[in-house]
């Protein structure tokens, strides 16, 4: 596999904090990826289809996926999207080739937990695009909403309106709140959980001291006038939903920039213009230029321009500690002494223990013996306490 000469380790995401939990990867070659081989395990496919692609796009992602598929076999896949726009760029023909051409690479799994979905905005949701995919076997679909406005207009009224008659089984909002001020958010998260959608997602609404919206307030303002409970920094769902119940039986994983998922799924496969992936506890990312990932692909090469891997071991165990952080909002020293496979030295484990009680001193964290548990105050510098750990 070749990899264009610029290389670096660097992987940059859509979401600044994904980026930033990223940025203790170090570079390692792409074909490390595939030195290990488990057939067994299931998989998620990311599919990226960016603004202004190029007319003969859908052929170039069908030779990427066929690329991943002889080098992994027809895994199990327990997760499929179509990320970006896709229902703004392409043809319901070109969906429904590239839909058929995953299910025959792939060997698409229904469980409790998988998902097949597609990315959208609130013009793409008329009644062609939404008959067709339901048409074609999607279950869920995430919904791109710009917060910079309340919703009072009679456009966004009337395609959730759309959006309910067609009854998908999760309905998922993403809130980009990156103008909007924190009466307009809360506006806008009192006006959707009317839907009662299983997921709400608030882009970019860790920053510190900075932010003008407050998780932890956030939190408490949809526990007790929507029932719905915070996973992770920035997820909101259903009381009932799958991820609550796997974040009880301890099996969630945080994997930026996909969020949480049900821990069993092991490679997640990014393709297309920009995509990112993680395969074999590797990230990378495509080429993001249309030329270039051309090229790769017309050479019968993976179009991936930078990889990257937690190869020292101080990163490998900071990892674990933030994603147990992230994912449950409590870290256990002792827990974390008795892994074998962390073999965590004592003099690491004090590092990690000098950083939750500095946390803890600060409000945002409290101990009981081993167990450090993350504030309610605390949710608003989740990310300060993982990028410090970061540096144990």
């Amino acid at each position: 596999m070749a990899v264009t000469d610029k290389q670096s380790p660097k992987l940059e995401t859509n979401l600044q904090t994904d980026s930033e939990l990223l940025g203790v990867l170090d570079y390692c070659n792409p074909e490390s990826m595939f030195t290990k081989k488990n057939n067994n395990a299931p998989i998620a496919l990311n599919i990226h289809f960016p603004k202004n692609l190029p007319n003969n796009y859908p052929q170039l992602v069908a030779r990427e996926m066929s690329m991943y598929s002889h080098r992994f076999g027809k895994r199990n896949t327990i997760k499929t999207w179509l990320r970006g726009s896709p229902l703004h760029q392409l043809k319901s023909g070109e969906i429904t080739e590239i839909a058929f051409l995953a299910a025959n690479h792939f060997r698409m799994t229904k469980t409790p937990y998988s998902e097949y979905g597609f990315e959208c905005s609130v013009t793409d949701l008329n009644e062609t695009n939404l008959s067709l995919m339901k048409g074609l076997g999607f279950t869920t679909l995430l919904l791109n909403i710009n917060t910079c406005k309340l919703p009072q207009n009679d456009e966004i009224a009337i395609a959730l309106e759309r959006l309910l008659e067609y009854k998908y089984c999760d309905i998922h909002f993403r809130l980009h709140n990156e103008c909007c001020s924190r009466s307009t958010l809360y506006h806008w998260l009192a006006y959707l959980v009317k839907t009662q959608p299983a997921f709400i997602e608030i882009a970019d609404v860790t920053k510190g001291l900075h932010s003008t919206h407050k998780l932890d307030e956030m939190a408490e303002l949809m526990a007790k006038q929507a029932d719905y409970l915070l996973l992770g920094d920035r997820f909101f769902v259903a009381k009932e939903h799958s991820l609550v119940k796997l974040k009880h039986c301890g099996q969630l994983q945080y994997t930026p920039p996909w969020g949480v998922s049900h821990n069993n799924i092991e490679d997640w496969v990014g393709l297309g213009i920009g995509a990112v992936g993680r395969i074999n506890h590797t990230f990378y990312k495509n080429l993001t230029k249309e030329s270039d990932y051309n090229q790769q692909i017309t050479l019968g090469k993976l179009p991936i321009c930078c990889s990257g891997q937690h190869l020292n071991k101080d990163a490998q165990r900071a990892w674990v500690i933030i994603e147990q952080l992230i994912c449950f909002h409590k870290v256990s020293l002792h827990e974390l002494s008795l892994s074998k496979k962390l073999s965590l030295s004592k003099e690491y484990l004090e590092k990690v223990k000098q950083v939750l009680a500095h946390a803890s001193t600060k409000g945002w964290m409290a101990h009981q013996g081993t167990v450090f548990f993350l504030k309610n105050k605390g949710l608003n510098h989740l990310r300060e306490i993982c990028l410090s750990l970061q540096q144990c």
